[in-house]
């Protein structure tokens, strides 16, 4: 069987979740699938630079095909056109400019789609949002699968998004919240749904002292693993946390993540940046608990990494994905604004001993639930019913 994934950016040292799934799941399947992504130049995904050069290579058993965005994006005239789509959502025509706008723009790609979409038996787009999907779904021959990693947003309302999930023959989610989420927002009809989620390794033995030292951390802490960026809440978390540290006493807040707008200086917050595996399981695996303060997720690797460390999980309540995963598990606390977080932090703080159990309910769910061979064997099934 012939697969493309088609995906914005691709490869090791891209650390965004959709790019992510992608990459790890196309590699657990290239011993069973032939396997080619097709991706940009880009590795930004604010300006869309190409950075990389357009042809052919290999990521590992992967065959990557590279196509060169053709313009960076305008971010003014991109902000705008965010403000007038938002407000008239079933325009149509105002969501594609809107959809070209935000990128990114590579009528390469688009041609390959059109002129040798016939070489490929699936292909399959990730996530919804950027125009690589939204344009590219239409232009293939192939069947088609749609791996959205949707959540409840503005971009999700525009009419443009009706017509590419139209298009799809297929679709995998990430969660259950995810599948209704888009059954209730585009009534997918009876085309196959496949919650396929991720797969998490166990961990390879951590030494959270070994983070502390390369940090100068000391005492108690508590993580957030995520991309720095206003848009995931974690500038509100670090402004939130400063103000609360008082009542909580001498913790410390730790941000591990690549940074796209720097958090301002905050008495108790270490930002850590972008750090290898290794650093970031040390660092997981030492804490007293990891805060997830985004709403809009489809699915949190972080969490289940903290699960399979023992260690409990306070997410936001505004993302029913997050609030589903912590049920199922049994893992950890919600919170729904300032003062809800800092009663989560302070019960967890003041007793270890709930943090252990929590963290111990989600440790045995995650390795009940959450394995690759489980995502693989669904993934094939889908394939094998599409192709």
């Amino acid at each position: 069987m012939r697969v493309a994934w088609v995906v914005p950016r691709f490869g090791p040292a891209i650390a965004g979740g959709a790019e992510g799934l992608c990459r790890a799941v196309a590699l657990r399947l290239a011993g069973d699938v032939e396997t080619t992504v097709l991706t940009t130049c880009a590795t930004d995904y604010t300006r869309w630079t190409n950075a990389l050069p357009a042809g052919e290579e290999a990521d590992g058993p992967l065959r990557v095909l590279r196509f060169p965005v053709a313009r960076p994006r305008d971010e003014p005239a991109f902000q705008r056109l965010s403000h007038l789509a938002f407000r008239a959502p079933r325009d149509v025509g105002l969501a594609r400019r809107w959809v070209r706008s935000l990128g990114p723009d590579s009528p390469a790609l688009l041609e390959h789609l059109r002129e040798a979409g016939d070489a490929y038996d699936v292909v399959c787009f990730v996530p919804y949002l950027y125009a690589t999907t939204a344009l590219g779904v239409h232009a293939t021959p192939a069947r088609r699968v749609l791996v959205p990693c949707a959540h409840d947003e503005p971009p999700l309302r525009l009419a443009v998004y009706d017509d590419a999930v139209a298009h799809a023959d297929a679709f995998s989610a990430n969660t259950p919240e995810e599948a209704a989420l888009l059954g209730r927002r585009f009534g997918i009809g009876r085309r196959p749904v496949g919650v396929m989620g991720v797969g998490v390794e166990p961990p390879a033995p951590a030494d959270p002292e070994r983070f502390r030292a390369a940090f100068g951390i000391s005492g108690d802490y508590v993580v957030c693993v995520s991309r720095v960026d206003p848009a995931k809440g974690v500038h509100l978390l670090a402004r939130r946390f400063g103000l609360m540290r008082r009542r909580l006493g001498d913790v410390t807040l730790v941000l591990i993540g690549p940074v796209h707008e720097p958090v301002p200086p905050t008495p108790g917050v270490v930002v850590c940046g972008f750090v290898d595996e290794a650093v970031k399981h040390d660092a997981i695996a030492g804490a007293r608990a990891l805060i997830l303060p985004s709403a809009y997720e489809s699915l949190s690797i972080a969490t289940l990494e903290a699960w399979l460390h023992g260690r409990p999980t306070v997410v936001n309540a505004g993302s029913d994905v997050l609030v589903g995963q912590t049920r199922r598990s049994g893992g950890g606390l919600w919170f729904r604004d300032a003062a809800t977080l800092e009663a989560a932090l302070l019960r967890l703080l003041r007793d270890p001993a709930l943090g252990d159990r929590l963290g111990a309910s989600g440790r045995a769910w995650t390795r009940e639930h959450v394995g690759w061979e489980r995502v693989r064997a669904g993934w094939l099934e889908l394939l094998g019913r599409l192709a």
